[in-house]
């Protein structure tokens, strides 16, 4: 008889969140529940002073560093700064696990056209997730939020599945 012993020790995943506006309001509250580290990043003060207070939710700029394996959500309350976050996350990181940019499918179809002109590799703009979230639900951003949280945990899960974990094979 064999007997596999699969040892999994899933860490806390890193959330960056640029934008504080009323779905990140709404995702944060969800996201502060699940067993993450959450970074919401704003240039606007009186926006991220209505987050909820947690151990696990940090506040600050954009210029604020963050862990180099974040799962990056942008959701700014403007399309040129989104675009310029994505960008410059696209140029600075090796290897984003994940990012979602909030908009419509007409915003996403010209942010990658942005996106390709300013030499940003087809390969890294075919890896973003936008519209972000799943395809459920409706507009309103409580449902927005739910549905962005379904997917972070759906892509997390299946980078974990590719991740192989430690086997230990002990013969009987």
């Amino acid at each position: 008889m064999t007997i596999f012993f699969e040892i999994f020790r899933a860490k806390k995943y890193n959330i960056a969140i640029f934008g504080a506006g009323h779905i990140a309001q709404k995702l944060i509250r969800i996201l502060k529940t699940l067993d993450c580290y959450i970074y919401c990043l704003d240039s606007r003060e009186e926006w991220l002073k209505k987050l909820p207070k947690s151990k696990n939710i940090m506040t600050g700029s954009f210029e604020h560093l963050l862990p180099q394996d974040c799962f990056c959500l942008i959701m700014t309350h403007s399309h040129e700064l989104d675009f310029s976050i994505a960008k410059k996350l696209l140029k600075s990181s090796e290897d984003i696990p994940y990012l979602g940019i909030i908009g419509s499918s007409s915003k996403a179809k010209r942010m990658k056209h942005r996106l390709k002109e300013s030499g940003i590799s087809q390969e890294d703009i075919a890896k973003i997730y936008s519209p972000v979230g799943l395809a459920i639900g409706n507009n309103t951003p409580s449902e927005i939020a739910i549905s962005i949280s379904a997917q972070l945990l759906e892509v997390r899960d299946q980078q974990r599945v590719l991740k192989q974990p430690k086997v230990i094979n002990t013969k009987i």
